[in-house]
């Protein structure tokens, strides 16, 4: 008997997921306002995408200024202890295009889309549903009580000042030091990304076009128990990557298996 799985959001993590539905033999319905997502900046694939041309893989070199422990405490303060991207990526790291699969996943899976305002009601998506895999901000499921730790930067994507234009493809530089106010400068697929560390007492960006990204570290919540939680955002937890949430649905989908 075919199972049925309602997954909600339609952006890149979502659909990943709608592909490790139809790669794994299960029915599926994506629950969302019908729009692809804007994607800004140097983001990529930290893994290939079975039956997707992601191109790659292209290598990845890291420029580490300062020690890990002085980029932990420019970028997140001296009260996270958790570990940073020079920590955790190895020195064999490699891109694949985010972006390229993203095309072909909204091409594909677009018409399986049902366009709907997300709330914190649950009932809707359970219909008809032997699985419910969320990707949307776990926010959106928030009880009373419920702790959500995340840390806003300042970013600012595809827009070159000055250096940045001349900063070879697929190369990441993290600084930690005190000699610019930035700590990470990105170029991936020609694509840049600069970010900031973000203060209260900053009322204006540190550069023009730059905006305040939200980044999830991690929860404490009891908001919809029932779902399976994917995606970056989704789960509401740092380190997980865009490719984690194909890898993640396959595993999930295999442990319910059809009947």
């Amino acid at each position: 008997m075919t199972k049925h799985v309602a997954i909600l959001g339609c952006g890149p993590a979502g659909l990943m997921v709608a592909h490790a539905a139809n790669i794994s033999g299960w029915d599926f319905r994506i629950y969302s306002r019908k729009a692809k997502s804007k994607l800004h900046g140097a983001q990529y694939l930290h893994k290939p995408i079975p039956k997707i041309d992601t191109d790659g893989p292209h290598l990845v070199e890291y420029q580490l200024r300062g020690t890990p422990e002085e980029y932990r405490h420019k970028v997140y303060g001296e009260s996270w202890d958790g570990t940073v991207s020079p920590e955790d990526l190895t020195e064999q790291h490699y891109a694949w295009d985010l972006r390229r699969a993203y095309d072909w996943l909204w091409k594909e899976f677009e018409p399986w889309i049902v366009e709907h305002e997300l709330n914190n009601s649950n009932t809707y998506y359970t219909w008809n549903a032997d699985l419910v895999i969320s990707t949307v901000p776990r926010k959106l499921w928030a009880q009373p009580g419920d702790i959500f730790e995340s840390k806003k930067i300042w970013a600012l994507g595809d827009v070159d000042p000055g250096w940045l234009a001349k900063q070879a493809d697929f190369t990441i530089v993290c600084d930690g030091t005190t000699l610019c106010t930035w700590y990470r400068s990105a170029k991936i697929f020609n694509r840049s990304t600069l970010e900031w560390p973000y203060f209260e007492r900053w009322e204006k960006p540190p550069w023009i076009g730059a905006v305040i990204v939200e980044k999830p570290l991690r929860c404490e919540t009891n908001g919809a128990p029932d779902f399976v939680h994917l995606g970056r955002y989704g789960a509401w937890e740092k380190g997980i990557l865009t490719s984690d949430a194909f890898y993640q649905a396959m595993k999930v989908l295999a442990n319910d298996k059809i009947k």
